[in-house]
């Protein structure tokens, strides 16, 4: 998936990367690398 269609997923559910990365079991600077 395109960064751009992550980083779009995130703002339309009004998702901090925080919490996008503990939903996704993931890390914070593994979320920026996307």
């Amino acid at each position: 998936m395109p960064s751009n269609n992550v980083q779009r997923f995130r703002e339309a559910q009004m998702m901090s990367k925080a919490e996008l990365a503990r939903k996704a079991g993931l890390s914070t600077l593994t979320i920026d690398r996307i």
